[in-house]
């Protein structure tokens, strides 16, 4: 990543407006004291009525995969409040206000040369916290990077940005500070369930609390504003000798100050025909404004930074996991024995979160094993995987089989290859899942004689027939000489009923050169036999398994090219993905997760 930060002097002053005079500290401690039917926040707004209400607040938790503040954590309220010390807001009195004394208007250009290079807007300091084994998917999720990814990916352009980073506050959360009414609540639940030795449980309320409240609490917040200029642009069209790295830095930043109405002066030398052709080279522009007024459509730097103290949003966060506010201190009712299991559930459901969603694969866009979905390097030039896999085939069975509910309902599928129940040669069978599908029910009317030429109804008899599933994948054999372009590849999954998406359409569908193939109940793969076209959209796969059955491509003593034969599935094939490859829930069927 190039990067380069330009000394600028603005042409025009920031202009700071006059301070009301604040309530004393004499008149708060007064009112506390004598004014008790009253509460000092409404009789501070009251005595001061251009007081505003600090918003840049700590203490929610925060979710640091998909960079989304979740419920709060921290037990703060404005019910009790106090004064900022330059007397400009009211602010609960377990936050701590430091006013930044430096006016300094920091300005960074920076050239990405891979969109893995990307760091989040607002939340950088917190996607840099390294407590977690899998820190580069930190901010992964978010939709400013998928947004940001799905435009470099498609247009395979630079990306430049440019910011104005304007921190006047930095609000911090007291140590020992009280957590939130409904986060207690949720730790009391996962320790009777610890208590009563439900392991299972304590884990699935543990899951529901990241789900609820995230993975990290946030303990600081600088506030500001942020004016962020971001491009995309052919580096192929001007040379690394015209535009050097500090060259294009200082375009870039005149590029950005022009279309704000503003003069700079800069330490490195950019003529206007460096600016100009560096215009001309951008493919999509965007212009975005964190706090402040809002930009109109002749924008203004100095109109910016007159209305900003107004109009405060928070800049940067940091914080901490979400398990490390656990102790005796912040749950004093807890009984102590089970804080550190306590503790250790919310660890591990935090880890188990990254894992779910770390996905290793080529995030080379130029490879033609390159994985979009991939947030982990993996390796692009990629084994024979396409050999490895030949589909999969599917069998219906039923209680009654004169009642033809797999008839009726459909369900057994054939493989794609081979055109039966069974797999291509060189490729042996995997059971994957077995599933309850659907059941038929036939009625007929009971009779009996009544008296000597009349029959009478007796109600019904019937009889039911219930569809079961047996879903098998096909794998390479162990010495098996596959002809050449024998398998199928894989283009993703997802449900049919919308459950889940397909994460290389985003959508219940599958891309071009690609069918859908139903097995269980809705789960459809999206498979391909083109092995040449298809291979530019497929996903790397490494095999499958569930909680019943192993995956043969795991063994630690074969490639990806065989797999063993005799070995029990159930009892000996490893649950696990071959070595570079991270597993991924495909879907939870009747209780058991399977896993690609």
């Amino acid at each position: 990543m190039l990067q380069g930060i330009a000394a600028v002097a603005l042409a025009a002053a920031i202009v700071c407006a006059a301070q009301a005079t604040p309530p004393s500290v004499t008149e708060v401690k007064n009112h506390q004291a004598n004014e008790n039917n009253l509460p000092a926040c409404k009789w501070l707004v009251d005595k001061k009525s251009n007081l505003n209400r600090f918003s840049a607040l700590p203490g929610g938790g925060w979710d640091n995969l998909r960079n989304k503040d979740m419920g709060k954590v921290a037990d703060i309220s404005f019910n009790d409040c106090t004064l900022s010390d330059d007397g400009a807001y009211v602010l609960p009195n377990r936050v701590n206000l430091l006013i930044r004394k430096e006016s300094a208007v920091e300005v960074m250009s920076e050239v990405m040369e891979h969109f893995n290079n990307y760091t989040s807007t607002l939340s950088q300091s917190i996607n840099a916290e390294a407590s977690n084994k899998v820190l580069s998917i930190n901010g992964k999720l978010s939709d400013e990077f998928q947004q940001m990814k799905s435009v470099a990916v498609s247009s395979k352009f630079k990306m430049g940005r440019t910011q104005l980073r304007y921190r006047l506050y930095t609000a911090k959360l007291q140590p020992d500070f009280r957590l939130s009414e409904a986060f207690v609540s949720r730790m009391s639940d996962i320790v009777s369930a610890i208590a009563s030795n439900r392991t299972k449980l304590a884990r699935y309320l543990s899951d529901l609390v990241i789900r609820d409240f995230g993975t990290h609490v946030v303990t600081t917040v600088d506030a500001g504003g942020v004016l962020e200029k971001v491009d995309f642009f052919n580096k192929d069209a001007f040379s690394s000798q015209e535009f050097t790295n500090s060259k294009l830095s200082a375009t870039m930043s005149l590029n950005f100050f022009s279309l704000l109405n503003m003069s700079a002066k800069f330490e490195y030398i950019a003529t206007k025909q460096n600016v100009e052709k560096y215009e001309k080279s951008i493919s999509k522009m965007s212009i975005k404004s964190h706090g402040g007024p809002v930009l109109g459509a002749d924008p203004s730097l100095e109109d910016w930074l007159k209305g900003l103290k107004e109009n405060l949003v928070g800049v940067d966060v940091d914080g901490e996991p979400l398990y490390a506010v656990i102790s005796r201190r912040s749950l004093p009712e807890m009984p102590a024995v089970f804080l550190l299991q306590l503790r250790k559930e919310i660890e591990d459901a935090v880890t188990r979160y990254y894992a779910a969603n770390a996905v290793k694969g080529c995030q080379d866009p130029n490879s033609a094993n390159f994985d979009p979905t991939a947030n982990l390097d993996g390796h692009c030039e990629a084994p024979a995987t396409n050999f490895s896999f030949a589909g999969v085939y599917q069998t219906c069975t039923e209680t009654r089989s004169w009642l033809g509910a797999c008839s009726a309902y459909g369900g057994a599928l054939r493989n794609p290859i081979s055109g039966t129940f069974s797999c291509p040669k060189g490729y042996e069978e995997v059971p994957l899942l077995t599933t309850t599908g659907q059941t038929k029910e036939k009625c007929t009317k009971k009779t009996t004689n009544c008296y000597i030429f009349f029959t009478c109804d007796d109600g019904y008899d019937c009889e039911k027939s219930t569809t079961t599933l047996n879903t098998f994948w096909c794998a390479a054999r162990k010495g098996a000489r596959l002809r050449t372009h024998s398998g199928m590849v894989f283009g993703g999954a997802y449900a049919t009923n919308g459950r889940f998406l397909n994460q290389v359409t985003q959508a219940a569908s599958c891309r071009e050169l690609f069918k859908p193939y139903v097995i269980g109940r809705d789960i459809a793969l999206c498979l391909s036999m083109d092995l040449h076209s298809a291979a530019r959209y497929r996903l790397p796969i490494g095999g499958f398994f569930s909680c019943r059955s192993g995956n043969p491509l795991a063994e630690p003593s074969r490639g990806l090219m065989a797999s063993s034969g005799g070995l029990s599935a159930e009892s000996e094939w490893p649950k696990q993905c071959p070595e570079g490859f991270s597993q991924v829930t495909l879907d939870t069927v009747d209780g058991c997760a399977v896993m690609q």
